[in-house]
C-alpha cells in the first residue's frame, strides 16, 4: 500500500492530469472517502500543533490560539474540504463543469494529503534552516493553488488551466474577505496596526 501511495505521489506532481486520474481510478466507497476527510483533518491538526511548539500563547492571533483546540481544529479542516469540494463540483458545474461531489470531495482529500507531506517536508527543513521557514510557507501556499487548478480542471474537463486558476483566486480571495469578516464579528480577527509618530 505504501508503494501505491507514493507511485501516485510521484506521478501527481510529475503529471498532474494522470495522477488525478489514476487517484479516481481507485474508487473507494463513499464511507472511505469520508474516512480519508477525516484522517486528514487529524493530520492537518497536528501539523498545526506540531508548528506551534515553542510559541507563547499570548504572541498568537487569538484566531490561532482557537484554532488549538484538537477538536475545533479538526472540525475547520473538515468545513474547508466541504467547501472546497462544494466549489469544485457545484460551483464549477454552474461554469459547465461536470464534476460529482463525491470524486471532488476524494481528490481534496489527496490534495491535503499531499500538502500535509510538503507541510512535513517544510517542517524539516526549518528545524534545520529556520531561515527557510518563511520561504517555504510560501511555496506550500503556491502549491496549494497550483494543485487546485489541477485538480478542477481534470475533474471537469476544462481547457483552459489559467481561467480555472484565476477562478480558484478569485474563490479564496473572496472566502477570505468573508472569513475575515466573521472573525471581525466574533473578535478573533487579527489587528491591524499602523505605525505613526507616537505609536
Amino acid at each position: 500500500m505504501t508503494q501505491v501511495i507514493i507511485g501516485l505521489v510521484r506521478l501527481t506532481f510529475a503529471r498532474p492530469r494522470d495522477g488525478f486520474q489514476a487517484v479516481l481510478d481507485l474508487a473507494p466507497s463513499t464511507e472511505a472517502r469520508w474516512l480519508a476527510v477525516a484522517i486528514i483533518a487529524v493530520l492537518n491538526v497536528m501539523i498545526t500543533q506540531a508548528t506551534l511548539i515553542g510559541v507563547p500563547p499570548e504572541t498568537m492571533p487569538a484566531w490561532v490560539a482557537a484554532m488549538q483546540n484538537p477538536v475545533r481544529g479538526a472540525l475547520s479542516q473538515v468545513v474547508t474540504m466541504l467547501y472546497l469540494a462544494f466549489g469544485m463540483s457545484v460551483v464549477a458545474r454552474a461554469f459547465g463543469g461536470r464534476a460529482a461531489f463525491r470524486d471532488a470531495l476524494w481528490l481534496v482529500a489527496w490534495v491535503e494529503f499531499l500538502l500535509v507531506c510538503a507541510e512535513v517536508a517544510m517542517l524539516a527543513v526549518s528545524f534545520l534552516v529556520p531561515a527557510a521557514g518563511t520561504i517555504l510557507a510560501y511555496g506550500v501556499i503556491a502549491l496549494l493553488f497550483w494543485l487546485l487548478t489541477q485538480a478542477t480542471t481534470h475533474l471537469n474537463g476544462f481547457r483552459n488551466p489559467f481561467l480555472v486558476f484565476l477562478g480558484v483566486l478569485g474563490a479564496m480571495i473572496l472566502t477570505g474577505v468573508l472569513l475575515f469578516s466573521l472573525l471581525a464579528q466574533a473578535g478573533l480577527a487579527p489587528v491591524l496596526v499602523t505605525g505613526g509618530p507616537g505609536v
